[in-house]
């Protein structure tokens, strides 16, 4: 196992005690000190704006690991979602709880509103005096800071992986008229404007007001750092661990007879910023070259039409 190399300026490590108290030891910030997460708040709102149990993948994943692990510490977890209607399952990862509405579409688009029921939802679920973390997942933090500015027994904290202005920037950059034609490029670009012009102030808002960010990467650590200017103590950086594959190990790979051809496979969402046309140039180079093999392309997405055509 091995840790992303990360910045010196605030990483943390985490570790749990039998009072289910979630410790943070911080680098070149003094003596370990408790975050957030403590004995005194016993209840954590986790807000992925998407259900991990019907829409799995991106955020909804991310935020049922984290209400799994903070279950497991023995915190009291609620994951708040959109859904066709409002309905509770008790899972792993708390009580996922979905919520409906005839007028909001279920997008990410319209995080805003989606974020004003999440908070209204949390206010009635909470005691008088008890006291609750809201964890948002992405631009779904705004819940906890609109939730926050009605009760002060609320702490909002995020984890954050990039923002809608620099997702939608590179959904516009990634679809290249010679590939696409001009139609998708209109369509993404007006939608980066849109975003640039309505969604972006919103994010920077709630951005500004979160107690504690959570990044994992060096590269999301500098975006927010540059675009939002988050900097100093509300910034925390927690690496990831990845498993590391021998470069002893290749050697083993058997080799595959000369007139057989070796499979590619590839599972990817087919979006602009996945990089899919570059992939399928380099399959046609590789052809061209003479090199036998066999691709496939596993994935649903706004791009697949587009992604069969260049393959013909």
């Amino acid at each position: 196992m091995a840790g992303l190399r990360s910045s010196p300026h605030r990483q943390a490590s985490t570790s749990s005690t039998r009072r289910g108290i979630l410790r943070s030891t911080l680098s070149n910030s003094g003596p370990p000190r408790e975050a957030v997460f403590s004995a005194r708040s016993k209840r954590v709102f986790v807000v992925s704006g998407k259900n991990p149990l019907t829409d799995p993948g991106g955020y909804a994943s991310y935020g049922y690991v984290v209400g799994e692990c903070l279950t497991q510490l023995g915190y009291e977890v609620d994951l708040l979602a959109f859904g066709e209607r409002d309905e509770e399952v008790r899972t792993a990862a708390g009580r996922i709880r979905t919520f409906g509405s005839r007028t909001v579409p279920r997008r990410t688009e319209f995080f805003p509103f989606w974020c004003r029921r999440f908070a209204r939802e949390i206010h009635a679920a909470l005691g008088e005096a008890e006291q609750a973390v809201v964890h948002g997942v992405g631009p779904w933090s705004l819940a906890g800071v609109l939730a926050m500015r009605k009760n002060r027994r609320i702490k909002a904290v995020g984890s954050y992986f990039t923002t809608l202005r620099n997702e939608m920037f590179w959904l516009a950059k990634g679809v290249p008229i010679n590939d696409y034609g001009l139609g998708p490029k209109a369509r993404y670009q007006t939608a980066y404007l849109v975003v640039l012009l309505t969604l972006h102030p919103i994010e920077r808002w709630a951005l500004s007001r979160l107690e504690t960010v959570f990044v994992h990467y060096e590269y999301t650590r500098k975006l927010l750092e540059r675009e939002l200017g988050l900097r100093g103590r509300n910034l925390v950086m927690i690496p990831y661990a990845i498993d590391l594959q021998p470069k002893a190990a290749l050697n083993m790979i058997p080799a595959a007879p000369a007139d057989h051809p070796f499979e590619v496979l590839t599972v990817c969402r087919q979006e602009p910023r996945k990089g899919i046309n570059y992939l399928l140039r380099a399959y046609r180079l590789l052809l061209d070259r003479g090199v036998t093999f066999h691709a496939t392309v596993v994935g649903s997405g706004a791009l697949l039409e587009a992604h069969r055509k260049m393959t013909r």
